[in-house]
């Protein structure tokens, strides 16, 4: 729920007002259509590697290229700021398998300036300007993107009843497990199932509009052009493609992307070049 309350928070923040709607509190996002049964996800689950951590256990074999789009850090201002803006003030390694929190701590005769960033990169999902931007590019390599798929991570409260909310009264209550997330089907990755949606690209924007709904772990386009997966553990969002589109992305004025390997690990300590060798 916090992710929630910091996306409120930021919202307020920046000054942006606008009018409810009855959405705003429902836990599917608007101009979605939620899939009680997943069989156009089971070919996720037949192309993800046993490996745990590793990008293969995120995004499916198969695709000629992948990479990694880091999650920006942000300044004062909420403005985002490059992991090689980071980099470059601690005086640290920028590379395909860097951590944050490597790159994050300066060596010495380094970070003598106020540090560049406040706030570290999302873990678990992507700011709205980071998704939306990756979806318009995503868009130009698909003939199929009125039919793209998206799952979200079942464990979160708003799905699990775990979750509980402030009434306009003043009463709290605890939110009950919709009865269609208690009977849908899940697409099974490793380690996490997922609830599935299904709509056009654009619409991936509804995840951020009301304060219920969490933004996709998963999404990919009915002709399975490309794959994009950000696990809930992590501050970066993987992507499969063709080499075509990984060029084009590692080349994205915006977004900030670095290659990456089916059999990568994902996990912080994979940074030995910042973090020294773990073993």
């Amino acid at each position: 729920m916090l992710d929630v309350l910091s996306r409120l928070f930021r919202r307020l923040s920046s000054g942006e007002r606008r009018r409810h709607h009855a959405h705003d509190f429902s836990v599917h996002p608007p101009g979605l259509s939620f899939l009680m049964e997943v069989s156009a996800g089971r070919w996720v689950e037949e192309g993800l590697s046993s490996d745990f951590a590793s990008v293969g256990a995120l995004v499916p074999y198969g695709f000629e290229g992948y990479a990694r789009v880091l999650h920006p850090a942000l300044d004062s201002s909420f403005e985002p700021v490059r992991w090689s803006t980071v980099a470059e003030w601690s005086g640290r390694v920028y590379h395909s398998q860097m951590s944050f929190e490597g790159i994050s701590s300066p060596l010495a005769g380094h970070g003598a300036v106020v540090a560049p960033w406040r706030e570290d990169p999302d873990h678990g999902s992507m700011e709205e300007a980071t998704a939306t931007q990756l979806a318009a590019f995503l868009s130009q390599f698909t003939v199929t993107p009125g039919e793209c798929y998206f799952g979200v991570w079942e464990g979160y409260g708003q799905y699990s009843g775990g979750s509980a909310m402030l009434t306009s009264d003043g009463r709290g209550g605890r939110l009950s497990t919709p009865r269609e997330i208690r009977r849908a089907q899940r697409v099974k990755g490793v380690g996490r199932d997922y609830l599935l949606y299904t709509g056009h690209l654009e619409h991936i924007a509804g995840f951020y509009r009301n304060f219920l709904s969490q933004p996709p772990n998963l999404w990919w386009p009915a002709d399975r052009a490309w794959f994009v997966a950000t696990d809930i553990d992590l501050d970066s969002t993987y992507v499969g493609a063709s080499q075509e589109l990984v060029n084009a992305l590692l080349r994205h004025p915006v977004l900030e992307a670095v290659p990456a390997e089916f059999r990568a690990s994902v996990a912080m300590t994979a940074d030995t070049i910042n973090l020294g060798d773990p073993t």
